[in-house]
């Protein structure tokens, strides 16, 4: 029997639970979408628990976060290793990939930037509602954002997809 990689291209039967409207040419299962949105995502989570360790005041939330930052760590290697994988054996499906990772990124943007995400982020930076505070809160965020798009920039490039002049995700100074 072959072993059969997650990266297996063809099309599931169109589903009638789908919209008309959406072309079957579009229609991706979970399994090819896992290891983009992993890799961005993951990035994006890793460099949270990473922040929360940083901003633990007890050395049992220190070791939460660590060890949570060490399982994602995980997810990361393996969806990159997926796509080092695909991109191997598969090199003409890159432009694919690279729509795939399109997509990811406007989800992992559109929850890394939502209020319900960052609001918490600058205060548990802060540790106060305290203006001043909230100010220092704000610029660890804005740190802790631009950190995460870089590392996820950087395994991008490593994966052989290049992603900083393609993507969307904003820049910031910092």
């Amino acid at each position: 029997m072959e072993s059969r990689n997650c990266f297996e291209w063809e099309l599931r039967t169109p589903s009638a639970k789908l919209a008309p409207s959406i072309p079957w040419s579009s229609v991706i299962t979970p399994k090819k979408f896992l290891p983009s949105f992993v890799t961005a995502y993951s990035s994006e989570a890793m460099a949270m628990c990473r922040a929360i360790a940083a901003l633990a005041e007890t050395r049992a939330d220190r070791l939460l976060a660590t060890l949570a930052m060490q399982d994602v760590a995980r997810s990361v290697a393996y969806g990159v290793g997926h796509m080092r994988y695909h991109l191997a054996h598969q090199p003409g499906k890159a432009v694919a990939l690279a729509e795939y990772l399109d997509r990811t990124e406007h989800v992992v943007l559109g929850i890394a930037g939502s209020p319900e995400f960052l609001e918490p982020v600058v205060i548990l930076a802060a540790g106060s509602v305290d203006r001043d505070r909230l100010a220092a809160g704000s610029r660890f965020a804005r740190r802790w954002y631009t950190s995460a798009v870089e590392e996820y920039f950087e395994r991008a490039a490593a994966v052989g997809l290049p992603r900083r002049e393609r993507s969307r995700l904003p820049r910031l100074d910092v």
